[in-house]
């Protein structure tokens, strides 16, 4: 089985989402006790070449690599998983049909289309392997849907009903948008609806993901009760520390 499926089901996991093509900056990443990184191919710039390499650099660091896909495209969510994700996440999911659709691509027949080649990098390269990590089980992809819209919150019932979908993760900054409230996440009128989100995800036994961005924001989404937790950009990290360190040395001045 998938091992980040069994830290989730024990404790709240956190991961970092990756927006810089770079194995070097994912194995760095890796090694620093995350759970998961998520590689971005809907706003980062992967290549298939890439972003195999990144996954690969990701497992020596020791953390687990999910990646997100740009469309519910089966080619994309196969080339994700043959190259070792451990995972799919699917942006702007809006209703039951869409969600099951992200999982018929993540999975084998019969509870799925993904199609089935073991002499990928999944597959160890070789078939018929009894030692290796068994990436082909209908139940290892770990699948999460980004609800991000208001007509996904209005069909939240619909989407967290559907079988194999591991996590619901509501995407705050799409959803401000939406809302009309131009990327102010701290927005109350959303965060009353972010928190109803993670109740009514709870109740149909899905995990509830969310990102945060700060200490205070962690404490907060452990106890919303969100177990998927993913803190910030690796964009956003670099900037603030060189943003700090800037302050610092004008500050000494």
């Amino acid at each position: 089985m998938n091992e980040l499926k069994k830290r989730i089901k024990n404790r709240p996991i956190i991961g970092i989402w990756s927006i810089i093509s770079s194995p070097k900056l994912a194995e760095v990443l890796s090694t620093s006790g995350v759970d998961f990184i998520i590689f971005d191919r809907e706003h980062g710039h992967f290549s298939d070449k890439s972003l195999e390499e990144s996954i690969r650099a990701c497992e020596q660091g020791h953390a687990f690599p999910l990646v997100r896909i740009s469309s519910l495209n089966l080619q994309k969510s196969q080339i994700a998983l043959d190259a070792g994700s451990y995972g799919i996440i699917a942006p702007k999911i809006t209703n039951i049909e869409e969600a099951k659709k992200l999982v018929e691509i993540s999975l084998f027949p019969p509870y799925g289309e993904r199609g089935f080649n073991p002499f990928t990098r999944a597959g160890n390269f070789y078939s018929n392997q009894p030692d290796q990590i068994n990436k082909f089980d209908k139940d290892f992809p770990l699948i999460c849907g980004i609800v991000e819209s208001q007509e996904g919150i209005r069909n939240l019932d619909g989407i967290c009903k559907v079988d194999h979908l591991d996590v619901v993760y509501i995407g705050i900054y799409d959803l401000s948008i939406d809302m009309g409230f131009n990327g102010d996440t701290s927005n109350k009128d959303l965060l009353e609806i972010v928190n109803a989100s993670i109740t009514k995800i709870h109740k149909y036994g899905k995990y509830a993901g969310m990102m945060v961005h700060t200490q205070e924001g962690i404490v907060q989404a452990v106890e919303l009760g969100a177990k998927f937790i993913v803190y910030s950009v690796d964009t956003s990290l670099i900037y603030s520390l060189g943003e700090s360190i800037s302050d610092k040395l004008k500050k000494s001045l």
